[in-house]
């Protein structure tokens, strides 16, 4: 067939159970100028027999026999063989939403002529019980990732979008690994970041099968094994960030998503002991980075993207500080349940029973009562010398501060005493030349 639109590409492995009902929701598309390409991965069950059996009815399925490699690498192979203007991914347990699924992406695409269309799905089952995602709404309608830094972490799955070929074709390092257990993600922050215009549609044209006991992810408790995983894809994403050269500019979305999907994989394992110390060494391996970019991060009392909650700070913490056998303890039985400063702050100041039993003891507090007003002069003493360091220091300007905090210039609070107490804290710059991570990368202590 000439003149092909789109190439479909389904990697099957043991599909014997759902191939069939994949295959009727595409070859009954609207839009007849497609090419299905099954690409047969080593399955060990009459997978291939039902291919074949679908082939000879339907000349626009070409099937791809192969040994077992993965997943990712056979949407790799499926892709090498692929000769439509167009490509989409399709996931053999799955199936399209509607037969007019092709038509409607091709029609997007096609009239926004971005490098690849994000659409919506909805989760089901053998009931045909739907459960619709949850939409995504960006700022307009044709952007690039760094105007919707949210969605670089969002939407993984290579079914999830329509791409323009030319635009894959000019990469030939696309993460198809072989035999890797979640391969999604790298990918998917790898094409976002290298296309030139997205825009998304909230149409639901893909349903996403959520009762396959095959599945890895859904409706499993998760293992070690999810764990490395994870730890490994996030690995490769930080070094994707880098090799892109943004890092800098992506940071804080990308600790967002290691901080709060570790600890979902943590809960979804009913607090393993062995998937908490994989995640607290992936943590600790990247505790510079991780410390760096929250120490002047947003809490939930700011509307801006992307937001850690006092229990996402306090987790990290106590990954970073809490022994092995005393954070499993510590997760397991308080199941991260702190909602407020005042719980946060007493957990960090009492965090062991050593401490707690010590500030207990008479002997602590006669010498707090003896410390005491020496400490306040102390405070009062390093304070009134930072004032001056600053006040004469050109890496604060006082104007420049003024005019960038309406809030300090309303209160008529001197600038330099408000960066001394909170501004600092709340990662305000004290000049228009001070460069916070230029600073950090020269003070990694």
């Amino acid at each position: 067939m000439n003149n092909i639109k789109i190439s479909v590409i389904i990697p099957v492995y043991n599909g014997k159970d759902y191939i069939e009902e994949c295959l009727d929701s595409i070859v009954n598309q609207t839009l007849k100028e497609i090419e299905i390409i099954c690409v047969n991965d080593g399955s060990k069950d009459n997978s291939l027999q039902i291919l074949k059996k679908y082939a000879s009815k339907e000349e626009r399925i070409k099937i791809v026999d192969k040994k077992n490699e993965g997943q990712g690498y056979a949407r790799k192979v499926g892709l090498d063989n692929a000769t439509g203007k167009y490509i989409m991914f399709c996931d053999q347990d799955d199936k399209f939403a509607s037969n007019d699924s092709f038509q409607i992406a091709f029609d997007r695409i096609e009239k926004c002529d971005t490098d690849i269309v994000i659409f919506n799905f909805a989760y089901w089952n053998e009931k045909e019980e739907l459960n619709a995602n949850e939409g995504y709404i960006p700022s307009k309608q044709i952007f690039k990732s760094s105007d919707e830094k949210e969605l670089l972490f969002k939407y993984f799955a290579p079914w999830l979008k329509i791409y323009k070929k030319s635009f894959l074709n000019k990469y030939d390092d696309w993460y198809f690994p072989k035999f890797a257990f979640i391969e999604d993600p790298p990918l998917h922050v790898q094409i976002l970041l290298r296309a030139n215009n997205i825009t998304y549609i909230d149409n639901i044209l893909y349903f996403h099968r959520t009762t396959n006991p095959k599945s890895i992810t859904i409706g499993k408790k998760y293992t070690n094994k999810h764990a490395e995983a994870f730890c490994n894809f996030s690995e490769k994403i930080k070094n994707i960030l880098i090799n892109e050269e943004v890092l800098d500019e992506y940071k804080k979305s990308f600790i967002y998503f290691i901080v709060t999907q570790s600890f979902i994989y943590i809960e979804k394992s009913n607090f393993d002991s062995n998937v908490i110390l994989s995640f607290q060494k992936f943590i600790k391996n990247n505790d510079l980075l991780i410390k760096s970019t929250i120490a002047n991060y947003p809490l939930n009392n700011s509307n801006t993207y992307p937001i850690l909650s006092i229990k996402d700070i306090l987790y990290v913490k106590s990954m970073m500080r809490l022994s092995e056998l005393k954070l499993i303890e510590y997760l397991y039985k308080k199941k991260y349940k702190y909602d407020n400063e005042k719980t946060v702050k007493k957990y960090i100041d009492l965090n062991d029973k050593e401490i707690q039993f010590i500030k207990k003891s008479w002997s602590y507090r006669i010498g707090r009562v003896i410390t005491y007003p020496f400490s306040i002069f102390l405070d009062f003493f390093r304070f009134i010398r930072n004032y001056n360091l600053l006040k004469k220091s050109d890496l604060f300007d006082s104007e420049y501060y003024l005019a960038k905090n309406e809030d300090v210039k309303k209160a008529k609070i001197d600038p330099i005493k408000h960066y001394l107490k909170f501004g600092w804290k709340e990662g305000r710059n004290p000049s228009e030349k001070f460069d916070g991570n230029e600073y950090l990368d020269q003070r990694p202590d």
